[in-house]
């Protein structure tokens, strides 16, 4: 935003004084202003701006009727989580994060120019947050096993190159986000994740980065049919992180126009938190909108003892493992 538009932006802002909410035009000033002041600034002082004078931190004090959030990264009590899984018999496998981290070295420093060649890096290090990228994609090829000969989908992948490091193991992997061009181009597909333009049982593997949260409406659960269309017999999805809470919420960017919410989830306001929508489920929830949908064998995974002792942005606890019978 040019130094022109916010003085135009203030000034429109001002003449609207008689306004009846004048702690929403202060909110705005000041968010405006902070804005300007963030671009002045130096690249390496932009991650302390984030951290320590974020504009949310004015909504949280003066607007927000009531402090009840966590950071921007850490999943709410995942041992409170990971006790009502086990309450609700659902089968949930209970792994040491510790034990991935020497792998997650080696991948790291295999990939590093690639995530860079591609603006990936660039893309997340300036927030901190390109660690935990990276780890979500070390970790499906992991948990997936992901081999020469798969053929394999990145839903939502956006501008990732995790269908380029699977192309690397020999695989035969596309990328599917809605902002791409319309249509299936060569390994892109551009589509809405409720109708992916591909033929049934295209693929052995499909993981879903950091994605599934951010859909709205039922797109969760209607991808969840679509992905048992795609794959074949034996074949899995993966959906990491898995986002859970004890409770059911929608996290929202309160500047965002027209976001379509679930009506039973707790709301809750993060400005400029980067996306439009998110959504956490609680153990009901995620059994009524994932797991009852389609004849999926599940396996949940909990990361015991968390990734944060690599880097702090490395939130990532639960993971979500789909297996479509080979009779299926």
């Amino acid at each position: 935003m040019s130094k022109e538009t916010n003085v135009r932006f203030w000034k429109n802002l001002i003449k609207s004084g008689k306004s009846k909410n004048r702690a929403k035009i202060n909110f705005f000033i000041n968010w405006q202003l902070l804005l300007f002041i963030k671009q002045l600034m130096p690249s390496r002082l932009r991650t302390i701006y984030r951290y320590i004078i974020h504009p949310s931190i004015i909504w949280w004090y003066f607007l927000h009727p009531k402090i009840d959030r966590y950071s921007y990264y850490d999943h709410p009590e995942p041992e409170l989580v990971f006790a009502a899984l086990k309450v609700n018999e659902l089968p949930v496998t209970e792994l040491v994060a510790s034990d991935y981290l020497f792998g997650f070295q080696e991948y790291l420093q295999r990939n590093r120019n690639l995530y860079m060649n591609m603006g990936y890096f660039d893309l997340f290090v300036e927030n901190g947050y390109f660690p935990e990228k990276a780890l979500e994609h070390y970790l499906s090829l992991e948990l997936l096993e992901v081999c020469n000969g798969d053929i394999v989908l990145d839903v939502g992948a956006w501008g990732s190159p995790f269908a380029v490091i699977a192309e690397r193991i020999g695989c035969n992997a596309f990328s599917q986000d809605l902002i791409f061009e319309n249509g299936v181009h060569g390994k892109k597909i551009g589509s809405d994740v409720r109708a992916i333009p591909m033929p049934d049982a295209s693929f052995t593997k499909i993981v879903a980065h950091c994605a599934i949260d951010n859909f709205e409406g039922d797109a969760d659960s209607e991808f969840i049919r679509e992905a048992w269309r795609l794959l074949k017999p034996g074949g899995m999805l993966l959906i990491i992180p898995l986002h859970m809470a004890t409770r059911f919420e929608n996290i929202i960017d309160p500047f965002e126009k027209d976001v379509e919410t679930d009506t039973e989830a707790i709301k809750v306001y993060k400005p400029m938190c980067g996306f439009r929508f998110g959504r956490h489920y609680d153990v009901n929830h995620l059994q009524m909108r994932l797991l009852d949908i389609a004849p999926f064998r599940f396996q949940i995974v909990y990361f015991k003892n968390g990734f944060q002792t690599f880097h702090s942005s490395c939130h990532l606890k639960f993971a979500l493992k789909l297996i479509k019978d080979r009779n299926g």
